[in-house]
């Protein structure tokens, strides 16, 4: 939009299927493929290490980003709903 010089949309939030027992499902699932594994090698042990650690710093600038744009509703939204783990808030 930016490049358009159009205004951005504004974001509507809704809760669907996955999203109403975690607030990261896509994630969550990129995490479980990648330490779901009969057997790890140190190299695949290091990568998933990284690469959970790049999920979780996103993760953290997304929520951020996410509570600018939406305000009180996403922080509600926060409290009920768990970030990667179903059921923690």
């Amino acid at each position: 939009m930016n490049l358009r010089d159009q205004p951005t949309p504004k974001i509507d939030f809704q809760e669907r299927l996955f999203y109403t027992f975690v607030r990261h499902p896509i994630q969550l699932g990129v995490l479980i493929g990648i330490w779901v594994t009969p057997t790890m090698s140190y190299g695949h042990l290091v990568f998933s290490l990284l690469f959970s650690l790049y999920i979780f710093i996103g993760l953290w600038f997304e929520e951020r980003d996410l509570l600018a744009e939406l305000g009180e509703h996403y922080e509600t939204y926060r409290q009920r709903v768990g970030m990667i783990v179903p059921f923690v808030k």
